[in-house]
This record gives C-alpha cells, sequence and structure tokens, in this order.
C-alpha cells in the first residue's frame, strides 16, 4: 500500500515525467497484488464525499513534517500528497469508537495517556487503565462494576456475603476478596490475578467456573474459555507503574498496545512489520517516542502529521 500510495500521487499530480510514468506501467503490472492495492485507493478516491471531506481536511495538514516520497516536491504535487494523506486519515476515522454512548454509560472513565484512581463504595479499590470505562453496578447483596473498555486493576475488600463481580464483554469474574485485572478487548476478556483466588464464568454458567490461583490467567471469548496460561507480572502488571514492559512479543499486538495511550491515531502501511518480534520496557507517557524507537528498530520509517496523526511506512 505504501508504494500504491506513492504512484497514485504521482498521476493525480499531473506532473509529465516519462521516466516515472515507464516505472509505474512497471510496477502495477509486476504483481496483481499491485494493481488490486491502487485501484482500491483509486476508488476511496473517487467517492464524492469522502474526496469532498479529504479536501477540507488536507488544508490542515502540514507537508513538512511529511517525508516526501521523492527528492524534490511542487507545489501542486504536495497538494497531492496532502490529499491523499488525508482520504488516509478520514477513511480511518470511520472506525472511531461510539465515544457518545459509552459517555452515557461510564460512570467513571480515562482518556488516552491516563490512569485513574478509584475507591469503590464497598472500600474496594479500582485502578482504571488509559482509554477505559466502567460502570457501576452497586445494589442491595450485589457489588461490583462492568468493564465496559479498557483495562482495571481491582484490590476487593473480603466480603464472604457479598461477592464482587466484574462483567467483561464475554465473561464474568466473581471474587469474595483478592487482586487481579480484567481487560476487555474487541473479540476477547484477559483475566489475570494477582493474589487470590476467583472464578471466571462464560455466559454466566457457574457449573463450568474455571478457578485461577496466583500468577494465571485466562482468556473468555464468544465461544469458550481458554486454557489457564502462567503470566508474568513484572510484564502485565507493569503499567500500573507507568511503563510497557514486552519479550518477544509480535509488533502488531505492541502497537495496538502503545496505541490506547497515544492520544491521536496509528496507521501502519508496512503490514510485514507487523509479524517481527520486539522487546522493550517504555514509559507510558511517551507513547509517541516508544513507536518511534520501536519501529525504527525493525526498520520502518515514521511520518508525524498534525493532529497527532502517526504513519508507518
Amino acid at each position: 500500500m505504501n508504494a500504491a500510495l506513492d504512484w497514485f500521487v504521482h498521476k493525480q499530480s499531473g506532473i509529465v515525467d516519462p521516466a516515472l510514468d515507464i516505472g509505474f506501467e512497471n510496477w502495477i503490472s509486476s504483481d496483481p497484488a499491485h494493481a488490486a492495492a491502487y485501484a482500491e485507493l483509486a476508488g476511496v478516491w473517487h467517492d464524492p464525499e469522502l474526496f469532498s471531506a479529504s479536501q477540507r481536511h488536507a488544508r490542515q495538514v502540514d507537508l513538512r513534517a511529511v517525508k516526501p516520497a521523492y527528492s524534490v516536491l511542487g507545489r501542486k504535487r504536495a497538494h497531492w500528497l496532502s490529499l491523499a494523506a488525508a482520504v488516509v486519515l478520514f477513511v480511518g476515522g470511520y472506525a472511531a469508537y461510539p465515544e457518545i454512548m459509552l459517555r452515557w454509560s461510564a460512570d467513571y472513565r480515562t482518556v488516552a495517556g491516563q490512569m485513574q484512581n478509584v475507591n469503590l463504595p464497598d472500600g474496594s479499590r479500582m485502578l482504571l487503565n488509559t482509554d477505559s470505562a466502567v460502570e457501576l453496578a452497586y445494589q442491595g447483596q450485589h457489588r461490583g462494576v462492568r468493564l465496559l473498555k479498557g483495562e482495571a486493576w481491582f484490590d476487593v475488600v473480603h466480603d464472604a456475603s457479598r461477592p464482587f463481580r466484574v462483567a467483561g464483554h464475554f465473561g464474568d469474574v466473581t471474587v469474595k476478596g483478592t487482586a487481579f485485572v480484567v481487560r476487555v478487548e474487541a473479540d476477547r476478556d484477559v483475566v489475570a490475578l494477582e493474589r487470590g483466588r476467583v472464578d471466571v464464568t462464560r455466559d454466566g454458567n457457574a457449573q463450568a467456573a474455571v478457578q485461577l490461583v496466583p500468577d494465571q490467567m485466562v482468556t473468555v471469548d464468544e465461544q469458550s474459555i481458554s486454557s489457564i496460561e502462567p503470566f508474568e507480572p513484572d510484564e502485565m502488571l507493569a503499567w500500573r507503574e507507568g511503563r510497557i514492559a514486552f519479550s518477544g512479543k509480535p509488533l502488531g499486538a505492541v502497537l495496538g498496545d502503545l496505541a490506547r495511550y497515544y492520544d491521536g491515531r496509528v496507521f501502519v502501511l508496512r503490514r510485514d512489520l507487523l509479524s517481527v518480534p520486539v522487546s522493550g520496557n517504555y514509559r507510558t507517557d511517551d507513547a509517541a517516542g516508544a513507536i518511534g524507537s520501536i519501529v525504527t528498530a525493525v526498520g520502518g520509517q515514521i511520518d508525524t502529521l498534525p493532529g497527532n496523526f502517526i504513519i508507518i511506512r
């Protein structure tokens, strides 16, 4: 997609360059995937509503922050590059989380890069990680929360008569007094136990509950609960100390984690980099710096656009 974007900008610029035109024909005919990528960009580009919106957004794009595809960019070519970048950004915006609905439901929420300590009504403690939201569920003999988004650590006050429950997207965690982490993702919930004991269920099926002991974790999706696995507390819980730690983790997964701490959007054009294993320990309050360092180390390049957009190529 990176090469397709470069060639698309050239073709739209109107610049007459026979050598580049020959290069384009050689590139697009050399691989069916090249033609498909170019056609995808062209389809997006010629959508009237999207093109109009991208023109408005392009006025805000500072091309000095973008590394040019070629050594010299004329004013007209720079205009087309700004429009192409705007289309990429505008299309990506369609995937934004429905924040309005989240705000209506959440009792507590954090934005990117923020954490929040919360004293719950029963004396238990909750630490919300970045870009997270919870809804309280305290009524009568019931105590607990519904994790709407993100991740939270809980230190639950013991009360044998009133179990504490955390509801995720796919599973439920029930405890009487313990410390644990729950993270909800698009396709699964992750539960990791630091101290005490927890029961993890799916669809409220207590008969099929999975019980964890310290330093164990499971994931829950729409089909099942995974096998119990050990986890490394120094990595899994590093975020409580304002760090993010990983060892031999695919770059794609690491970028997904770091993006939660970044107040902007990250677009990856170099898809081949996503499977590269990386290791490191970085501060969560400088997610952009961490992304730049890791991507550079694996041979990628970073373009930063106004509005906190990062393009990896």
